[in-house]
């Protein structure tokens, strides 16, 4: 797993849309990759992490039609 690559296609697109912050996760059959971009609160320059908590909003769609 290429995490390089993955950073590659990810950051630019953060920055392009302004998001403020973004986890990821990958999946290769029994492996598990995850990475976290930006900031859960960049006032108190808090970084988004492994727990960080996200609203999914209308994503939820996707999951019930799926």
């Amino acid at each position: 797993m290429n995490i390089e690559k993955v950073d590659q296609f990810i950051i630019p697109f953060i920055n392009s849309r302004k998001i403020p912050g973004m986890a990821v996760a990958i999946v290769q059959g029994d492996i598990i990759q995850f990475c976290e971009y930006g900031f859960l609160d960049k006032k108190n320059n808090e970084k988004v992490n492994d727990l960080t908590l996200f609203e999914i909003g209308s994503m939820s769609k996707a999951f019930t039609a799926l």
